[in-house]
């Protein structure tokens, strides 16, 4: 399910819509502009489980924090994996801003701002991983992740928690 609203984008990846989670007030002035160019980074990632859920539920997180949807390229050669332990290797491009890349700038500059977005619903697991592994990649500011402690505590409720943080897209 998706919903936005100006700056901010929410977004439920399974299970039903809940309201925000408990704490983020007042994050919504995430609206500032930037110049930013497009660089792609690589993801390797291994995981157990059936593939399709696990290939469309990160297909979708990485568009919602910013891939460029027209370049980005998931190839599950990896899934499913005799062994077990499946992969997902995934070329992606995301907007850094002009300012942190230095001397090192290719391509064209975009016109990009900051925007909320918030991930929830896709278990505590799942989104621990995105935190620690998918979410270094982009360009981000004020990221929050619900503790995994807390979140299996909420979750044991029926009660889906998430991911919120600040990213950059384009304008």
């Amino acid at each position: 399910m998706l919903a936005a609203a100006v700056g901010l984008v929410s977004v439920a990846l399974a299970g039903p819509t809940l309201p925000r989670a408990p704490g983020n007030h007042g994050f919504e002035g995430a609206d500032s502009s930037q110049t930013a160019v497009w660089t792609t980074r690589t993801l390797h990632f291994v995981f157990s489980g059936p593939c399709e859920p696990t290939y469309r539920d990160l297909r979708f997180v990485l568009v919602q924090l910013g891939a460029r949807a027209s370049d980005l390229d998931l190839d599950q050669r990896g899934c499913p994996a005799p062994s077990g332990a499946a992969r997902v290797d995934v070329t992606f491009s995301v907007l850094v801003p002009t300012n942190e890349m230095g001397k090192s700038v290719e391509g064209a500059p975009v016109e990009a701002q900051w925007q909320t977005v918030q991930l929830r619903g896709a278990g505590c697991d799942f989104l621990d991983r995105v935190n620690k592994e998918i979410l270094p990649l982009f360009s981000t500011r004020s990221a929050r992740l619900i503790s995994k402690d807390d979140c299996h505590k909420l979750n044991d409720d029926g009660l889906h928690v998430g991911l919120r943080a600040e990213v950059l897209k384009p304008r």
